[in-house]
């Protein structure tokens, strides 16, 4: 019997791309199970995913599903920490009961890291959640390693920077906001003003969505820590992404001027670790807003 991946959060920019990517590599070797809108699961039904987790037996799980809008997490934070650690904590049960032989990757963020301006920050650097959202995936963090330190569970953990690539939701959340790389093109697009928080000071390590794919890849199959981080090597603000789009595109954006609660302005990640797996990001930050802009697929 071949054995088996099954992905959650399957249909959101970041999973879809990586689903993609493992169905055109992998379909042959392996059997993958996708967890999305095509699948009537609730990950915050615990007798759903137990049934799910039994009736397919996955020999890897890359937990991909979350809610991931800071702004809205910040307007609604119970929603947001429920929701992230609840999901997590019945994936963690299904497994620990059910099929503890299992390797779970969890995904996670950098925003739970303490920063200061300047430093790239390690897998086991001060931590600091600065939002709800940021909060939510602390919980998931810990419940990893607490699972994997007391129930023995074969558990790694990714902390990723700001993503770009294809497909990203382009909905506006409860208070108005969209996702950076969306907005952008939506201002261009439709002559709008976009809202550039606090001048556009913050700055992002920033990753291609196929680069990854490719980081999963790499800390699924070779990871031996419990935690990785996963970056591009370019570190841009929120004005040069905006200028970029504007040179790309040719088209001088408007902007308004706004102000963002608990603003952090520097998140960069160090990657020795994961690079020492043998991966490296292949896309830079200019190329990936340029397929996005040519293939109209932001």
């Amino acid at each position: 019997m071949s054995k088996s991946i099954l992905f959650t959060g399957a249909n959101g920019l970041i999973g879809s791309e990586v689903y993609k990517y493992f169905e055109n590599k992998y379909g042959k070797e392996y059997e993958l199970h996708r967890i999305d809108k095509s699948v009537n699961l609730d990950l915050c039904d615990s007798d759903a995913v137990n049934h799910w987790m039994l009736k397919w037996q996955p020999d890897y799980i890359v937990h991909l599903a979350s809610l991931t809008d800071v702004a809205e997490s910040i307007i609604l934070p119970e929603m947001y920490i429920k929701n992230n650690t609840i999901m997590t904590l019945n994936l963690l049960e299904s497994v620990r009961k059910y099929n503890p032989k299992a390797r779970v990757l969890l995904f996670n963020t950098d925003e739970i890291y303490q920063y200061e301006i300047g430093e790239y920050v390690k897998e086991d650097s001060p931590i600091n959640p600065r939002n709800p959202y940021s909060a939510s995936k602390l919980c998931q963090k810990a419940m990893g390693c607490a699972y994997k330190n007391t129930y023995g569970l074969d558990i790694v953990i990714t902390s990723m920077t700001n993503c770009m690539g294809p497909n990203q939701s382009k909905v506006k959340h409860i208070g108005g906001s969209m996702k950076l790389i969306p907005a952008l093109f939506e201002a261009a697009v439709k002559n709008t003003e976009f809202r550039m928080d606090d001048n556009g000071s913050a700055k992002r390590t920033w990753v291609n969505v196929w680069d990854t794919a490719t980081a999963i890849e790499t800390v699924l199959f070779h990871g031996t820590d419990l935690s990785y981080n996963i970056a591009g090597d370019e570190i841009l603000s929120v004005k040069e992404i905006y200028d970029l789009v504007c040179e790309i595109t040719g088209i001088q954006i408007k902007t308004i001027d706004t102000k963002r609660a608990g603003q952090d302005y520097w998140y960069a990640l160090d990657c020795t670790k994961l690079k020492s797996l043998g991966w490296k990001p292949e896309h830079t930050v200019r190329e990936t807003l340029q397929y996005l802009w040519e293939n109209k697929n932001w």
